[in-house]
């Protein structure tokens, strides 16, 4: 038996190819599926096009607007205390040009709509998405939401009648809780945010997307600690994948498998 890091429940490992998986094991083999097929529809061109129906820039404007305007019309410090990577000082230029010209809800809601919307478009050949949409609710609506507010927004907002559209909001929805966990765990290991992003896979790369300035910190300088910090991840993770028993877990895994496999670009 193991401890988790939050000292409250024990997962015991197993072999993660076998017929069952632990929680720990299921959270670090849904961590890499869940952040790629989580995000593409906020980065697809076609998503920022959209941004004009409100009145907003195309790109980062309808980006900012759309993914944290589930905290509604709060003070751009609130949503850089939530959205954790982002640039602060970049975001509340954003955050007051984007509210300045259409309201939160909207974009929120505009944004679901979008996502579910790219589900249909991408994810119609997937096979047996229905189970994947079966678990995956189980998983979103079990978590606790302590320190996930934009999770806890999304989860709020209204959901797909379909298929298609409900597994792509759900794949969201498991992102952004996953990002949520992760804010905890660099803080624990003393990272920044920075710091954390610019020693990750994407780099100096993802560090100028999301509007920090250069100089950037030296990566090998934090690696250590980054790989701490997804370590733990995974264990406060494996919390909200404890919902579903052994065998669900490597359902779960296998759809998301099933899912990077058939989903479209």
């Amino acid at each position: 038996m193991r401890e988790s890091l939050i000292g409250a429940t024990n997962y015991s490992r197993v072999d993660p190819w076998g017929e069952t998986m632990d929680a720990v094991a299921a959270a670090h083999a849904a961590r890499g599926p869940i952040g790629d097929l989580g995000g593409r529809f906020m980065l697809d061109r076609a998503t920022f096009a959209r941004g004009a129906e409100l009145g907003l820039q195309p790109g980062f404007e309808f980006y900012v607007l759309g993914r944290f305007g589930v905290l509604g019309q709060v003070p751009a410090a609130v949503v850089a205390a939530s959205a954790v990577f982002v640039n602060p000082d970049m975001l509340a230029r954003v955050w007051a040009s984007a509210t300045a010209t259409a309201s939160p809800d909207k974009g929120a809601a505009l944004f679901n709509d979008i996502c579910q919307s790219y589900g249909r478009a991408h994810l119609s050949a997937v096979p047996d998405l229905d189970r994947f949409v079966a678990l995956a609710e189980r998983v979103v609506d079990g978590a606790s939401m302590i320190n996930a507010p934009i999770a806890a927004g999304w989860r709020a907002l209204p959901r797909a009648s379909d298929t298609e559209g409900r597994a792509q909001a759900f794949l969201h929805m498991l992102r952004e809780l996953r990002m949520a966990r992760h804010a905890v765990c660099i803080h624990a290991e003393r990272l920044s945010p920075l710091e954390a992003i610019v020693a990750g896979p994407g780099g100096a790369a993802n560090a100028k997307m999301f509007g920090w300035p250069r100089p950037f910190p030296d990566a090998a300088s934090s690696s250590a600690r980054r790989v701490a910090a997804e370590a733990r991840t995974d264990q406060l993770s494996a919390v909200d994948f404890a919902v579903l028993s052994e065998a669900e877990r490597t359902e779960f895994v296998a759809a998301l498998d099933r899912i990077v496999a058939y989903a479209t670009k």
